[in-house]
């Protein structure tokens, strides 16, 4: 899939049609910049993010979920490749330890993806069977894991592309983060062409092409609020 797809993509059928721009380097995509926010619309303060707990939260679309997490620890950028042999910078951690990040939370291995009643793809805080330590990304599907700590690099396959990452901007004088891009692997037109019927039937006709609001619900993942994890 190339990118000139991928706009395609998300220019159809999204409101106020929206077109991203390519930043910084050529694995970024701008969107609208989206307050992260507690359920009852107020910002989101680090105070409210606990270390190592899933967090959940869509962007840039309706549809698409992301991981928020608090690593516990300062994190440095680092430099991943994607199957196709481009490399892209991952831009570290976020807020004042620089320790929170955000990912797409898509495997980009078969784009398995939380839904409303389950989720195949989850943070272990403390142990994985399948990743075989704790700290990990994993997706049950298959059983490909990745580093959070490294900007979801793949540390076992089949998987072959990193995780996709959102970009965060914190305001340090409110205590504010924003997510304003999406950078690495491109998978988002993939992610609506395989699950089209689904996302349909959860978001409406043409909901789930919709961009998130100016604010985006931040609360916690279904691996810790709703489920046992699988793997």
């Amino acid at each position: 899939m190339n990118r000139r797809e991928l706009l395609k993509a998300c220019g159809m059928g999204v409101a106020a049609s929206f077109v991203p721009q390519f930043l910084v380097h050529a694995s970024e995509i701008a969107f609208p910049k989206s307050l992260l926010t507690k359920e009852d619309g107020s910002p989101l303060r680090s105070k409210d993010i606990q270390v190592k707990t899933e967090y959940q939260f869509p962007y840039p679309y309706k549809s698409t979920p992301c991981f928020l997490i608090d690593m516990g620890a300062p994190l440095k950028q680092a430099e991943l490749s994607e199957e196709n042999g481009s490399k892209y910078k991952w831009l570290g951690g976020s807020g004042p330890h620089q320790s929170v990040v955000a990912f797409l939370a898509i495997c980009p291995h078969q784009l398995q993806y939380p839904n409303k009643n389950f989720s195949m793809i989850n943070f272990n805080p403390k142990h994985s069977d399948v990743a075989e330590g704790p700290g990990m990304i994993t997706c049950c599907a298959h059983n490909s894991v990745y580093d959070p700590t490294k900007g979801g690099k793949v540390m076992k396959g089949p998987a072959t592309n990193p995780l996709t990452a959102v970009k965060l901007e914190y305001n340090a004088a409110k205590d504010e983060y924003w997510a304003v891009a999406l950078y690495g692997h491109d998978l988002v037109a993939d992610f609506f062409k395989a699950y089209k019927r689904d996302l349909k039937k959860e978001y409406g006709r043409s909901g789930y092409k919709e961009m998130s609001s100016d604010k985006t619900a931040v609360v916690l993942g279904k691996s810790v609020s709703a489920m046992k994890n699988l793997c």
